[in-house]
């Protein structure tokens, strides 16, 4: 099976990041990667969150929207 990209668009949402990404794992289909995409997060539980990524590749930019963080 082909190997796929789960971009996760994040701005200060680092409360519901650890249940997306443990909804994630527990996939029957495990080929994949997860790139979480911050778009200029500045909330302090998330810059925490998003430190302390297991699994997953941080991208990070500064604020454009989700438009721009989804590419």
């Amino acid at each position: 099976m082909p190997r796929v990209s789960v971009v996760i668009p994040c701005y200060n949402g680092g409360a519901f990041l650890p249940g997306a990404l443990q909804s994630l794992k527990e996939q029957s289909y495990g080929d994949f990667e997860i790139i979480i995409a911050d778009d200029g997060s500045d909330d302090p539980h998330t810059l925490k969150v998003l430190e302390e990524l297991d699994g997953a590749r941080l991208v990070r930019q500064e604020n454009k929207g989700l438009p721009a963080a989804r590419n």
